[in-house]
C-alpha cells in the first residue's frame, strides 16, 4: 500500500468517526424536538375535548387507566372516574386554560414536561398562571397522561 491510499484510508477513517460521533450528539437534540412536537399536539387535543365538553373522550384518550391528578387546590384523584370529575368542574367553571409546555426530556420508559398553564375567562380576561409537571407513559402504543402535578403561580 502506497503512501496516498494510507493517506485516503486514515482520512476516510476520521470522516466516519466524526459523522458517526455528529449523529451520535444530535439524535438527543432530534429527539427531544420529536417528543416536544409529540407533546404539544397531546395538548392541542387536549384544548380541543376541552372546547367540544367531550370529558369522556379526553380523560379516556390522553389519562392512562392508573393515572393521578393533583389538583392546584391539594388533594388526589385518580383513575379515569375522579379525573374526570375534577375535568367537569374545570368545565363548569368557565375558564380556559393554554398550556405552554417549557421542556420536555425522556427518562428511561417515561417523559416528563412541564411548563406553565394560563387561566383566563370566558371573556379572555387573565384568572392566574399555574405551574405544571406531567409524566407521560406509553399506554396501547400511545403516549398518555400517568401523573399530572398543579401548582398556582398566581393566585385566581
Amino acid at each position: 500500500m502506497n503512501m496516498l491510499t494510507k493517506r485516503k484510508n486514515l482520512f476516510s477513517v476520521m470522516l466516519l468517526l466524526l459523522l458517526g460521533s455528529t449523529m451520535i450528539y444530535a439524535q438527543p437534540e432530534q429527539m427531544e424536538n420529536e417528543l416536544m412536537t409529540t407533546i404539544q399536539e397531546k395538548y392541542q387535543e387536549f384544548g380541543e375535548f376541552m372546547q367540544a365538553g367531550n370529558v369522556e373522550g379526553l380523560v379516556k384518550n390522553l389519562y392512562t387507566e392508573d393515572a393521578k391528578f393533583y389538583p392546584p387546590n391539594g388533594g388526589m384523584l385518580s383513575g379515569h372516574e375522579g379525573i374526570s370529575k375534577a375535568i367537569s368542574g374545570i368545565l363548569s367553571s368557565g375558564v380556559v386554560v393554554m398550556i405552554e409546555p417549557k421542556e420536555v426530556e425522556k427518562l428511561g420508559n417515561a417523559v416528563y414536561d412541564y411548563g406553565v398553564a394560563n387561566v383566563s375567562n370566558m371573556e379572555g380576561e387573565k384568572l392566574g398562571i399555574q405551574r405544571y409537571m406531567v409524566i407521560w407513559k406509553k399506554e396501547n402504543g400511545e403516549w398518555k397522561i400517568y401523573r399530572d402535578f398543579i401548582k398556582p403561580l398566581e393566585e385566581m
